[in-house]
């Protein structure tokens, strides 16, 4: 009976030990292939196309997802057209990490000729800033940030599906603006052709107002908001 037992207790110790060292700190450095493989190091130094660490050198498109001291970082190749290598450093961590990526466009002024009356006319540069957020789960592939793919990672998690059913909300109403936004700016422009003169102030007042209220209820960083506070409450 005690020999039984001691080869119980042997076996016990044979396995869940070998699992131990098989089990990675994920608090270390480290690199995730896309092979599904993660290399442990003590250090990891990025130059473009090569990943220089004190276990081997990889090439970047074959790197995933990396950690040291810096930070998390994710590969952006599958979101990009050319699928090209970039890695995105995320602005949260956790069971769910987030990154931000920022793209400001501009669109070039200068003088410029009216093509009804011929003249030059002087117009500044224009820019516009956009925040697009993504995320992965883990070590996972990076994917948008929005109600539908969320829905399922954060499905276990009451306090985060309150936060994205808002942010589902502020879509929708969003939508029921933008429609009720365009039937104002055609009933103002129908208008114009009244004979009648019924509806003569939508003429003026309904293209004007319609852009406004469009505007106004814009829902992107909103939306933006309730996602943080989503991926927040999931984490915590």
């Amino acid at each position: 009976m005690k020999k039984l037992f001691l080869c119980f207790c042997l076996f016990l110790q044979f396995n869940f030990g070998s699992k131990a060292q098989s089990i990675i700190d994920l608090t270390s450095t480290y690199l995730v292939l896309y092979s599904g493989k993660t290399i442990k190091c003590t250090h990891i130094q990025y130059g473009s196309p090569f990943f220089n660490t004190n276990v081997g050198i990889y090439r970047e498109d074959s790197v995933k997802f990396y950690k040291n001291s810096s930070g998390s970082f994710a590969n952006t190749k599958h979101l990009s057209r050319r699928n090209t290598s970039s890695f995105m450093r995320a602005t949260t961590t956790g069971p769910i990490n987030l990154y931000s990526q920022t793209i400001t466009s501009v669109k070039s002024g200068g003088y410029k000729q009216d093509r009804k009356t011929g003249a030059y006319m002087y117009t500044r540069d224009q820019s516009m800033t956009q925040e697009y957020l993504y995320y992965n789960k883990g070590t996972g592939s990076l994917k948008k940030a929005k109600y539908k793919t969320l829905k399922f990672d954060l499905a276990d998690n009451p306090k985060s599906m309150k936060q994205l059913r808002k942010c589902r909300n502020i879509r929708v109403a969003e939508i029921s603006i933008y429609v009720l936004s365009l039937a104002m700016a055609t009933a103002g422009i129908a208008a114009i052709f009244e004979e009648d003169g019924a509806h003569e102030n939508l003429t003026y007042v309904g293209p004007p107002v319609a852009i406004l209220m469009y505007y106004l209820v814009r829902g992107n960083n909103l939306k933006q908001k309730k996602i943080r506070k989503a991926i927040e409450a999931y984490n915590k």
